[in-house]
């Protein structure tokens, strides 16, 4: 803005210059700031210009000092040409330019000039230029940087009011008003025909109080009941004990159900469960107590197991030691004492728990005796001791009364077959020889309860096979050793496998 206001001050100039015969020259005016860039107003000042040929910094060609004082906005206007200098200012050739202007101020009343820019000339020394020219027309020089913004001029007049534009889109709806006052009501319609008579009603055959409202208590005690008809009071929790899938009214009796063994004779019998949860466990054993847990692995089938019988104080030493005989189980049960068997020497025991003939109608006989006698006839062979038969029982490591400790349980017919194929030799040598060293631990009949040794091997595994179970047999004679079905109620060995 100070440029292009400065061109404009130098045009006027030469005009008077040429037709007025005024001295040479043209305005300037700049805006005088601090350090910090704040405007100084009503301040005086000096100031210093020099005309500087060629580019900034160049050759002086002409330099003049004033002595002025900014006005309230902070501006000073000067005249180029009018101030203090030893120089001749018409001397300047305008047309063997650039030429830019320094400026320098001096705040303190001396000579200690500060300079504040340098910015080039351009309209108004070409404006000088023209009149010695050919046609009076100078060259027109490129375009200097921008210069400060002056100050704000006044507001103008306010313009006429223009067409009023298109209609906004509508508001919200406001707020519900309040209810205005009732209007007055209005005429009487007129009266409608008389209807048809109905027919005539039937005589009471009383006409005293007590009976009417007998009529309406009985009334209402009819609606009532088939009103209470319609509902159904019960449990409606699906989770509770007492569910009742055809109430449509909860009666607040749901019982909830508590997990835990609800045998009494368990070791974890717990009294405030209400449905038993498999976890019933039982150390009924004989004299020896719990088995100890040794374990021994097959490198054949990798197969981890317990190294004694249940119920063997030691692992087998030879095919009859006695120590490692152990107890006799029948198929399914837990331990109940039923399979102790105790005082063996060589290929018999004198000591077993007693025997009963009553089958039992649970998977936990309320007794430790073994059952036998009056077991159910399947094939013509008295084969089990509960009734009807439960082909789940000792299945997995948590299967109902699985006899094994903790993380162990009994092979499947699968497994323990695995074993025999990797005997020596497919007899009771081959047997002892193994990892296991099973030993011919004899068994107890189905029938009498009594033990049976003869000189072999009866062990139990998990499979089911009709209404029989599987069994590992064998005897010291060749290639005794096989897999067959059993009746459960005999009493045979259990060998454990690690889960």
């Amino acid at each position: 803005m100070k440029k292009f206001l400065l061109s404009l001050a130098a045009i006027a100039t030469i005009s008077l210059s040429i037709y007025g015969q005024a001295p040479e020259g043209f305005k300037y005016q700049a805006v005088v700031r601090d350090a910090g860039g704040l405007i100084l107003n009503n301040q005086p000042v000096g100031m210093r210009l020099t005309v500087q040929q060629g580019s900034i910094g160049g050759t002086p060609v002409y330099t003049e000092m004033f002595s002025t004082t900014t006005n309230a906005y902070g501006l000073v206007n000067l005249e180029i040409g009018s101030g203090t200098t030893t120089d001749d200012f018409t001397s300047i050739d305008w047309a063997n330019g650039p030429y830019y202007m320094e400026t320098a101020v001096d705040f303190l009343g001396g000579m200690t000039w500060a300079v504040m820019g340098t910015s080039q000339l351009m309209s108004v020394p070409y404006a000088l230029y023209a009149k010695t020219s050919g046609n009076g027309q100078g060259p027109v020089g490129p375009q200097g940087a921008q210069g400060p913004q002056g100050p704000a001029g006044n507001d103008g007049a306010i313009g006429a009011t223009g067409p009023q534009g298109s209609q906004g889109t509508a508001g919200n709806d406001g707020a519900a008003g309040a209810t205005g006052p009732q209007g007055p009501a209005g005429n009487d319609g007129a009266v409608g025909a008389t209807g048809a008579q109905g027919p005539a009603g039937i005589d009471a055959v009383c006409c005293n109080v007590i009976d009417s409202l007998s009529q309406v208590v009985s009334n209402l005690d009819s609606a009532l009941t088939s009103l209470t008809s319609l509902f159904v009071f019960g449990c409606m929790d699906t989770a509770a004990l007492n569910y009742n899938p055809l109430a449509n009214v909860d009666d607040g009796t749901c019982i909830p159900v508590f997990y835990g063994c609800l045998d009494t004779l368990a070791d974890n019998y717990n009294p405030l469960a209400n449905t038993d949860d498999g976890s019933c466990t039982y150390s009924v054993f004989g004299p020896q107590g719990p088995t100890v847990i040794v374990d021994v692995t097959n490198p054949v089938t990798g197969e981890t197991w317990m190294d004694r019988n249940l119920g063997a104080t030691q692992a087998a030493t030879s095919s009859n030691d006695a120590l490692a005989y152990g107890d006799l189980y029948q198929w399914g049960r837990r331990n109940d004492g039923h399979q102790i068997v105790t005082n063996c020497s060589g290929s018999t025991c004198s000591d077993v728990s007693g025997s009963v003939n009553v089958l039992s109608s649970t998977d936990q006989p309320a007794h430790g005796l073994q059952i036998v006698g009056a077991a159910i006839t399947g094939s013509g062979t008295l084969n089990d001791w509960r009734t009807p038969q439960n082909p789940n029982l000792w299945q997995g490591v948590n299967g109902v009364n699985n006899p094994c400790p903790s993380g162990y349980r009994l092979p499947t017919q699968a497994e323990l077959d695995a074993e025999r194929l990797s005997w020596s030799s497919n007899d009771a040598a081959g047997a002892f020889a193994s990892p296991l060293k099973l030993p011919m631990a004899g068994r107890r009949s189905h029938s009498t309860g009594g033990h049976v040794n003869g000189g072999l091997g009866h062990y139990w595994t998990s499979t089911v096979d009709g209404t029989f179970s599987s069994y590992l047999g064998f005897s010291s004679n060749s290639n005794s050793g096989s897999i067959g079905p059993g009746a459960r109620a005999a009493g045979s060995s259990c060998r454990c496998i690690k889960d």
